[in-house]
């Protein structure tokens, strides 16, 4: 295949020049830029991973040495292309026998031009199979590295400033014996004929192999490489640089980050990554800065021990090095963050850190909102934040985030400083873009909450309303403030004595706000129980989905309405508790798992002892409420009524009909010195039927003796409140 393949080659060759179709000075250009071109995107697409490599060596990771072999391979495939077609133009040039032929390839130099860009081309094709070699292993790597030798044996000749040689021995170095390498190597370093940057490659070879060279010879090399013609170069400036670092100095890489600001991102991608392997104490300033930007760039949470490292470093403790440490602690360690934004936002106040494009307040203004949010967590953390944002404000000065100035005039509200917080709510009132409504809501509930007399609070609700006529609820952040206000709004009305509240309440807040937001839902609960409607208020209160604390107690008070009753919940149907509907259980069930407090406790219990029959009680279910009520036993939870009651039910459930009874017995007498006048509650006449209910289930009860008892209290009142006439008659009837 290969032989027709050249034969086919040779043949359009004899084809062009029987045609008298030669090749010229411009296709010979052509093909050299075509190289160069192809060669100097290689370099451009591979600056990291090839520094990466300079700097640790096979230490480099995979990925980017997969990525340098893949790419080296592709620009050998294009570079052969183009060195077939060189030496199809030297064959031209060579089987030309024409007169003129020093005139179109001697005398102009045409010919040593491309016997030149051939040798050049080759040696790219070196340079490239070299970083194939370094993603080789075994007999693979050792072929590659003999490959590259023998490429460029031949072409020590043609490029006399040492390109090849260098070449050559950078292969050879990837040799695990390479001793008369790295001598080969030194040797060339002290060679001051050689051009610097194949000094550069001599001095970064022994860099990764032994030891760099001293700071001395690596100012020298500059010198030498800024009067050469390969000053306005990067790649050997950069090379240089890192050999540089590596003995401590850092002078070189800043010079060139100055001159190629671009080559910043390289430079910390490269450091970052050969940072693991890198002694902390032998960092210099800006490669630590050049690191914890690019921390930045990526994810400082992943880099929190290696930035711990070095800010723990005096000399390398820099405003940025602080600010990547702050950033990658924010989620974990917000007490730590906070301090180090603080350093951060010192330093940078100090004297402004180019490597970082915030100013001082900027970084205060992060620190200042980590701060709220530990607050917003833990209360406990109060006066860190107020100090925090106090701070920022002493470093913003007038353009001071809006945002901020409202969070931090709660913190005074919130610290007792009430008048400073009054103060700053009235200035964003005044001057805020966006936080104006935010701080006169602020505002009016510091007056609501001062108000002395009830026309005043009635003139405030009358702001309030007026307020939330202006509020856009499909823009942030009044949307959020709208729902907030409409809250506050609904449980004002609430404490007034106006019979329609409830109403007003029920038409501004729609079930549908209520299931989405909790201040809503709870507020429309509260408005649900005035206005009797028991059981919607459990619907109501089971459509939220994200339910908290504050639901929770909701919650746990709107089923302890019910389980008290009274001739309100009973008239709205709530108290249908024979068995209680299992929403009433699954609300109960929800609200213990988030407020596991005694109250909740004792609901969740009474309401499953209520869904239980004595044929076949759940034998888990009487276990738990066993612990509950023992638990309970030792508190003062144990005289309350709601305790008796549970106890009482529990008893009936046991079939222990006797200490049932005496236990109702106890609560009818609370009851009835509870109450204000001479007509029993609704209720007492609970406790009583259940008191006589459980005494018609003991063995000694005489039915005669059951029904005296209830024509008695049935005669003794005039008035009996439902659905107790009706369910004493039924217990004469049947004894239950």
């Amino acid at each position: 295949m290969i032989r027709i393949f050249l034969f086919l080659i040779l043949g359009t060759c004899a084809s062009a020049l029987a045609a008298g179709t030669l090749c010229d000075g411009g296709d010979i250009r052509r093909a050299r830029e075509t190289a160069h071109e192809t060669y100097g995107q290689f370099l451009s697409e591979t600056l990291t991973q090839r520094m990466g490599w300079f700097c640790q060596g096979d230490n480099l990771q995979s990925d980017p040495k997969s990525k340098l072999a893949a790419t080296a391979s592709d620009t050998v495939s294009k570079l052969h292309t183009v060195l077939q077609k060189q030496q199809t133009y030297r064959d031209q040039i060579e089987n030309y026998d024409g007169e003129d032929w020093d005139r179109r390839f001697g005398s102009n130099g045409l010919w040593r031009r491309l016997v030149a860009d051939i040798a050049s081309t080759r040696l790219l094709i070196a340079r490239c199979n070299f970083w194939q070699a370094v993603n080789a292993q075994g007999e693979n790597r050792r072929q590659l590295i003999e490959s590259i030798t023998q490429k460029c044996a031949p072409l020590r000749d043609v490029f006399t400033g040492g390109e090849a040689q260098v070449m050559s021995l950078r292969a050879q170095s990837l040799n695990e014996n390479n001793r008369r390498t790295i001598e080969a190597a030194q040797s060339m370093l002290r060679d001051e004929r050689l051009p610097a940057p194949v000094r550069i490659d001599a001095a970064a070879l022994l860099n990764r192999c032994t030891e760099p060279p001293n700071p001395q010879t690596i100012e020298k090399l500059a010198d030498k490489l800024q009067q050469g013609p390969s000053r306005d170069n990067y790649e050997p400036w950069l090379k240089l640089a890192l050999v540089g670092l590596k003995v401590g100095s850092d002078s070189i890489i800043s010079n060139v980050l100055e001159r190629w600001p671009a080559l910043r991102t390289h430079a910390g991608m490269v450091l970052l990554d050969a940072a693991p392997n890198r002694k902390i104490d032998k960092m210099t300033t800006l490669e630590a800065k050049l690191i914890a930007t690019e921390t930045l760039r990526r994810d400082p949470a992943d880099y929190t021990a290696l930035l711990k490292k070095i800010r723990n470093t005096d000399h390398l403790a820099s405003a940025p090095v602080c600010y990547a440490s702050a950033k990658s602690l924010a989620e974990t360690n917000a007490f730590k963050a906070i301090e180090l934004y603080m350093r951060a936002a010192d330093k940078q106040r100090d004297e402004q850190d180019k490597m970082l494009t915030l100013s001082g307040a900027e970084i205060a203004a992060e620190g200042a909102r980590c701060a709220y949010g530990l607050y917003y967590q833990d209360s406990h953390y109060l006066r860190i934040a107020r100090d925090t944002m106090a701070y920022y404000f002493t470093l913003a000065g007038d353009t001071y985030d809006e945002q901020l100035r409202y969070l931090y005039a709660l913190l005074l509200k919130e610290n007792g400083r009430t008048d400073h917080a009054k103060t700053i709510f009235s200035e964003l009132t005044d001057q805020a873009e966006t936080y104006a409504p935010h701080a006169q809501f602020e505002n009016l509930l510091i007056k609501y909450d001062t108000a002395a007399n009830p026309d005043k609070k009635r003139n405030i609700r009358k702001q309030l309303q007026n307020l939330l006529d202006q509020l856009n609820p499909n823009t942030q952040p009044q949307r959020d403030l709208r729902l907030r206000a409409l809250a506050t709004y609904g449980n004002w009305l609430l404490e007034t004595d106006n019979e329609d509240a409830p109403t007003r309440i029920l038409n501004l807040i729609d079930p549908e706000s209520a299931a989405r937001t909790e201040h809503l839902c709870t507020t429309r609960t509260r408005a649900l129980l005035r206005a009797d409607k028991h059981t919607h208020a459990v619907t109501t209160l089971l459509q939220f989905d994200k339910p908290d604390s504050d639901w929770a107690a909701t919650g746990i008070h709107v089923l302890t309405e019910i389980l008290n009753g009274g001739e309100n919940v009973h008239a709205s149907g709530a108290y249908t508790l024979t068995p209680p509907p299992a929403k009433y259980l699954s609300l109960a069930d929800k609200c213990l798992r988030i407020l596991p407090t005694p109250t909740a406790k004792l609901t969740w219990a009474e309401l499953t002892i209520l869904s239980q029959t004595t044929d076949t009680p759940n034998r888990t279910d009487l276990n738990e409420i066993r612990e509950i009520l023992e638990e309970l036993t030792q508190t003062e939870y144990s005289e309350s009524v709601p305790y008796l009651r549970c106890r009482a039910r529990f008893f009936t459930l046991q079939n222990k009909f006797t200490q049932a009874r005496r236990l109702w017995t106890t609560i009818a007498a609370h009851r009835k010195s509870a109450q204000n006048s001479n007509t029993p509650s609704w209720q007492w006449w609970r406790a009583k039927y259940h008191e006589l209910q459980n005494w018609s289930q003991t063995p000694k009860t005489n039915p005669a003796d059951l029904n005296h008892a209830v024509d008695v209290l049935l005669n003794s009142f005039s008035e009996i409140p439902e659905p107790w006439p009706e369910k004493f008659v039924s217990l004469k009837e049947t004894g239950k």
